[in-house]
């Protein structure tokens, strides 16, 4: 079985900076969900990544471009070219930009560009935005008219507060814009149950929990929901570094995730999310 992981942070380019690759914080953030800094995390080497992959049966590994911590397209675009077949790029887009600057963003990366969709984080602007604020909307815009899926990061700790990513936030935007492919990065964690109801209803959101399907609160409900109503709508991903790679596909094969469903989760949906056949 083919596997894509959907949450991939690989060591290189702007990741290597800040807490992300720090080995002493990444310890106990690790050790929160039942797994061990990776000897890639110790090395800082993408040629050992590349080699967990291969142990942990990982095909691709989707590389979400993040503008907060710095990091340039350009970097996503290298990456794809010097390992080749190994890597999903989602182009990182400015919230704060405006919409030829996004435009021409997508133009590049996505539309004649090597990537296959777009990732954004309006929880770490200087002023936070809630993904329904009126400020987004060109970004939603744009890609629904191109067709470009969208990787929001809407759960976990990708906001200072609960009150800028509620529920309601994420589902007033898929239903303004129901032809906007929405996948949510954390999985909409904590609003769990809410998250999944969004799913089932809007044809168009996704749920990727990566590490909250692991050993955090409300992790039964997402396995309940690949095993019933959301078989077609959860996506795997390991948030890596945080959890090694081993280890998030081991839980995600053994948590109890029926067999029938498994190649949906870990490897069919993401490919319906992006719009793609095959790979």
């Amino acid at each position: 079985m083919k596997i894509i992981d959907f949450r991939l942070r690989p060591p290189f380019s702007n990741f290597l900076e800040g807490w992300l690759y720090d080995e002493n914080f990444l310890k106990d953030l690790s050790r929160r969900f039942n797994s061990s800094v990776s000897i890639a995390v110790k090395t800082r080497s993408l040629d050992e990544c590349v080699k967990e992959m291969d142990e942990a049966g990982i095909t691709y590994g989707v590389i979400p471009g993040r503008k907060a911590f710095g990091m340039d397209n350009e970097d996503i675009h290298k990456i794809m070219e010097e390992y080749p077949n190994r890597f999903i790029g989602l182009a990182g887009l400015d919230p704060l930009a405006d919409r030829d600057a996004t435009k021409k963003e997508i133009e590049k990366y996505v539309v004649n560009g090597r990537c296959s969709g777009v990732a954004l984080e309006p929880g770490y602007c200087p002023e936070p935005l809630a993904c329904d604020d009126g400020r987004l909307f060109h970004i939603y815009d744009i890609c629904q008219e191109m067709k470009v899926p969208i990787l929001l990061s809407h759960g976990g700790l990708n906001y200072p507060s609960l009150r800028y990513f509620r529920p309601e936030t994420v589902d007033n935007v898929a239903e303004i814009f129901p032809d906007l492919n929405i996948i949510l990065a954390h999985g909409g964690f904590p609003w769990v149950q809410e998250v999944c109801w969004i799913a089932y209803h809007r044809p168009n959101v996704y749920l990727s929990p990566d590490l909250y399907a692991m050993y955090s609160p409300g992790a039964s409900d997402y396995i309940a929901a690949a095993n019933s109503i959301l078989y077609d709508k959860i996506i795997f991903g390991s948030a890596y570094p945080v959890v090694r790679l081993d280890d998030s596909v081991n839980y995600y094969l053994n948590c109890g995730i029926r067999e029938e469903n498994l190649e949906y989760v870990m490897y069919k949906n993401a490919l319906r999310a992006l719009n793609m056949d095959s790979i």
